[in-house]
């Protein structure tokens, strides 16, 4: 986890201090990874001629 992920747990963590947090901010990294590698990935698959 780089910049962005690491500020937003240090933000979330500061600023709730709930023991969730980490998992909180694995959930955004892994829907930031879904939606801007794993769907793209999938449309170009998709729809790439063989």
């Amino acid at each position: 986890m780089h910049g962005p992920g690491l500020a937003l747990l240090l933000i979330l963590w500061v600023a709730t201090h709930n023991a969730a947090v980490p998992w909180i901010v694995t959930g955004v990294a892994a829907w930031y990874a879904l939606c801007w590698y794993a769907v793209p990935l999938w449309a170009w698959r998709r729809h790439s001629t063989r």
